[in-house]
């Protein structure tokens, strides 16, 4: 208890210190200029998770909802096969009493139900699958008092009693904090934070375990619940891992929202953010990423600040610019930028 008041001293924010989102206070973990441009461009909801591509949300994870996606799936492919007889009972009447050659136009009639039929035939296979994969689940979920992270499997915390519930945004006004993980498991007295992991990187870095302190100091401190652990699933996928709220997740997370606050306050006041000590971080930062420059549309984009754009150039002379090129006027070592032998222009 009395390292744990030692880490909470100086936690508390300035009365002109930022309200900072546990997703951006995540990428001030992985850069200070990745952070400055979260913060910058996510003023609307800077502390919301994004969410995987091509994630269905609850009929993937939601056991009712899987089974009541199955249930209107059934009911839509009953219509349609029904639908489907019944055209063909009447064009095979119709074609063997005024003209028999025109049966095989219903080979047609069957290839259109075929294609009309097959994203809900899918929606069923999926929803099978995940059931089963629900059934199968064996009754296990993490130990609360390890230091360990432990593998986990999302139905098997769902079939030892925790609710997946989505959960309001929570504020911790006096650190200026707030998060809102993509759900929260529930069960008495317990709440367990679960977010999601990039499927480009399966490795653990110490923005999880700085996410991981955050949301469960959000939940203990704003809702006064316990919560040993958070869970972070890999990308579309039921399995993932617990990692403990242990007390390096919590200096790391200590230890970033005060780097950040100071960053920000910094870049407000027009003065320098210092690139990654790491050259490598940039291959793979959305931030850095080039893209092809718009006239009328990039010249035009606005976040907390304008920003005006930062040119690189291909052999070509095709246009580029990234954001964090734009932010701090350099050219980020991405790994398209490489690839595109792309340069500043002046």
């Amino acid at each position: 208890m009395q390292v744990e008041r030692k880490l909470h001293n100086g936690m508390e924010a300035g009365p002109d210190d930022p309200l900072i989102g546990v997703y951006v206070l995540s990428q001030f973990v992985f850069c200070p200029r990745a952070g400055v441009c979260a913060y910058e461009t996510r003023n609307d909801f800077p502390d919301e998770e994004p969410l995987p591509a091509q994630l269905d949300l609850l009929p993937r994870f939601d056991i009712h909802e899987i089974e009541n996606t199955f249930s209107e799936a059934v009911s839509r492919l009953t219509w349609l096969v029904g639908g489907m007889l019944l055209v063909l009972a009447i064009g095979y009447f119709l074609a063997m009493k005024f003209a028999p050659e025109m049966v095989w136009g219903l080979i047609i009639v069957v290839l259109v139900f075929a294609v009309l039929m097959e994203p809900t035939v899918r929606v069923l296979w999926e929803m099978s699958c995940r059931y089963r994969a629900f059934s199968t689940a064996q009754v296990n979920e993490p130990d609360p008092d390890s230091e360990e992270i432990q593998s986990v499997n999302w139905f098997a915390m769902l079939k030892a009693g925790f609710m997946s519930v989505a959960y309001h945004r929570l504020t911790h006004e006096k650190w200026k904090l707030e998060g809102k993980p993509w759900r929260v498991l529930r069960r008495g007295n317990l709440r367990i934070p679960v977010f999601f992991q990039s499927s480009t990187d399966q490795r653990l870095h110490p923005k999880h375990l700085a996410k991981v302190a955050a949301y469960c100091h959000l939940l203990q401190v704003v809702e006064n619940y316990e919560s040993p652990y958070a869970l972070v699933l890999k990308e579309n996928s039921l399995e993932g891992v617990a990692i403990p709220n242990s007390a390096r997740s919590r200096r790391i997370f200590h230890e970033a929202l005060r780097s950040a606050r100071n960053t920000i306050n910094n870049a407000v006041a027009n003065k320098g953010t210092s690139p990654p000590e790491q050259a490598s971080l940039c291959v793979g930062c959305p931030f850095g990423k080039p893209l092809r420059f718009k006239p009328g549309i990039t010249d035009g984009l606005q976040v907390r600040i304008s920003l005006k754009i930062f040119v690189l150039g291909d052999k070509q002379e095709v246009i580029h610019h990234c954001l964090c090129g734009d932010r701090f006027k350099w050219m980020p070592p991405h790994k398209e930028t490489l690839e595109k032998g792309l340069e500043p222009i002046a």
